[in-house]
């Protein structure tokens, strides 16, 4: 259970460091939406993974891996800190 969840947070890291990706409001307001359906994580981390893959994928919108940090923080989920 905790390797998923160590490999996920490496392709999180990963897509804060990349490049350019997909604009991110739409998988923000994802990530909102699932929060406001009764707490819907799953929805939620789906929408952030999404994104993340736009961004090793390639994309034009800079702010991409502004958008996986946001929507993170939103989360609970901690890309600065190491352990």
């Amino acid at each position: 259970m905790l390797e998923p969840a160590s490999e996920l947070l490496s392709r999180l890291r990963s897509a804060i460091a990349g490049g350019a990706g997909a604009d991110p409001r739409p998988y923000l307001a994802e990530v909102r939406a699932a929060l406001d359906d009764d707490l819907n994580a799953p929805r939620a981390v789906n929408a952030v993974t999404d994104l993340a893959d736009s961004i090793s994928e390639g994309g034009s919108d800079k702010s991409a891996g502004d958008g996986v940090l946001t929507c993170c923080n939103i989360l609970g989920i901690d890309l600065v800190r190491r352990t």
